[in-house]
């Protein structure tokens, strides 16, 4: 695959995303090593079965291996990231787990919830977002 030119602020940008990317596998892989470990904190039931558990690691090392094809087709350096897009990722981040928090996307588990309480969730979940867009105003 040939690599492809990208605007200074633009690989900033993903250098910055791509780091994200990089400390979220490195907390999954963290995790699944603490459900190996015998007297870890978690309960039998939530132990996953070791096939499973090697599958997942294979998965995440795959998308590790295919970040860092992505990054080397754009000529990203993850050091190129500065603080504060790393600090702009970290918002963004933000705003997507919030907008998973609004009540329409809490159905999906198949237990309806009663429209006040969906009206309440839904006004608390708007003020946590209005505050993050400040947020991610200042960082822009």
């Amino acid at each position: 695959m040939r690599s492809v030119s990208l605007h200074e602020s633009h690989r900033q940008s993903l250098a910055a995303g791509l780091g994200l990317i990089e400390e979220h596998l490195d907390r999954i892989e963290v995790l699944l090593k603490g459900l190996e470990i015998e007297h870890a904190p978690l309960s039998i039931l939530e132990r996953t079965a070791e096939e499973e558990r090697n599958d997942i690691q294979q998965k995440v090392a795959d998308l590790r291996q295919t970040a860092h094809r992505f990054a080397e087709r754009f000529s990203i350096a993850l050091e190129e990231a500065s603080v504060r897009q790393m600090l702009a990722g970290e918002v963004a981040g933000t705003w997507l787990i919030l907008e998973g928090c609004r009540p329409r996307h809490l159905r999906n588990n198949g237990v309806e919830m009663e429209p006040s309480v969906s009206a309440a969730l839904e006004d608390g979940v708007q003020e946590l977002l209005t505050k993050v867009l400040i947020l991610r105003g200042k960082l822009r």
